[in-house]
């Protein structure tokens, strides 16, 4: 390959061979989105789940201070 004089044509070389090679990722964001939705909603089940436990632990935690108090 024969370097251009202007060296931000280069840049725009490697990012168009990248792309060419990465493409699968911008085919059907639809697809990706649902898939990204889907995982962020679990997360959020489980950390929320989470969150109930702690809060129930530390329920039991102060009526068990207000008891001793």
């Amino acid at each position: 390959m024969v370097e251009p004089k202007i060296p931000w044509l280069k840049h725009f070389a490697d990012i168009e061979k990248h792309l060419d090679k990465n493409e699968k990722w911008f085919q059907h964001p639809e697809k990706k989105m649902h898939t990204f939705e889907n995982n962020a909603a679990k997360w959020e089940k489980d950390f929320i789940e989470g969150i109930k436990s702690i809060e129930g632990i530390m329920s039991e935690l102060e009526k068990s201070m207000e008891n001793k108090g």
